[in-house]
């Protein structure tokens, strides 16, 4: 908490330096419409002064490709529908959502498994709570991933899950997304926290799906539609890549 709270003060105090290079600034690009308009929320910016321009991915390192061998042995993933998050394992990211979800996923899917990608200070937390939902034999923690797997595991998922939070007291929220583009590149749908700039990174029904963050069941029943009905995912895979080629690279 005190870590927290430091961190905050330091905020605090560059607060009235950031709004003054934001009032001053000829032009302002923006990584999402949300960011924006904290800009001009914050810091009394003009719109005019505020461009939208999101982050973009390189579609050809990152696109579609077979399962990498070593990886499902690695993972036991032989068989298994895959579930994958891959972040920072820091509280607001959702992990721990997506794991309260699990149990009731995999009653109706008892073959899926859950890698969660990353290291973070939230990890004991995170380890705790797979205990304490009995949920050990459908969660894998693989700790950090080198950058150039990252494309390796993306292709191992049926449904890449990030639900991210709006943490105000922080404050923190994630600002856009990445990863949503990394994956869908891939032609993995995403089921995505309805939060901050991820509705620029994923179309709800187009490319996956956007669920509240902070309800278990939403994210179950999203979680389970996309492991019921496959096709309907690979269309929403394929639909976000083409997505990315328009207009993310």
């Amino acid at each position: 908490e005190s870590s927290r709270t430091l961190k905050k003060k330091i905020r605090m105090c560059l607060s009235p330096i950031k709004k003054s290079v934001f009032r001053n600034a000829a032009s302002i690009f923006a990584v999402s419409d949300y960011t924006a308009r904290l800009v001009m929320q914050e810091c009394g910016v003009k719109p005019e002064h505020i461009l939208s321009v999101y982050n973009g991915v390189d579609a050809e390192e990152f696109q579609p490709a077979p399962r990498a061998s070593d990886l499902v042995e690695k993972h036991g993933l032989a068989g298994r529908k895959v579930l994958l998050s891959l972040n920072r394992l820091v509280d607001y990211k959702g992990v721990d959502r997506a794991i309260a979800a699990l149990g009731e996923v995999a009653l109706r899917h008892p073959e899926v498994i859950y890698l969660i990608c990353g290291e973070g200070e939230d990890r004991a937390r995170l380890e705790s709570l797979v205990r304490h939902y009995r949920v050990q034999d459908h969660v894998v923690f693989t700790g950090a991933v080198p950058f150039n797997r990252l494309k390796d595991y993306y292709n191992l998922a049926d449904a890449f899950v990030l639900l991210s939070r709006e943490d105000l007291d922080t404050p923190n929220v994630e600002g856009f997304g990445l990863v949503f583009l990394e994956a869908g590149a891939c032609e993995v749908p995403c089921v995505a926290g309805d939060s901050g700039g991820i509705p620029n990174a994923v179309v709800n029904g187009k490319t996956g799906w956007l669920v509240d963050p902070n309800s278990v069941d939403a994210i179950t029943t999203a979680l389970i539609e996309a492991l019921d009905h496959s096709e309907r995912s690979k269309k929403l895979g394929r639909q976000a890549r083409a997505r990315i080629l328009d207009s993310f690279t």
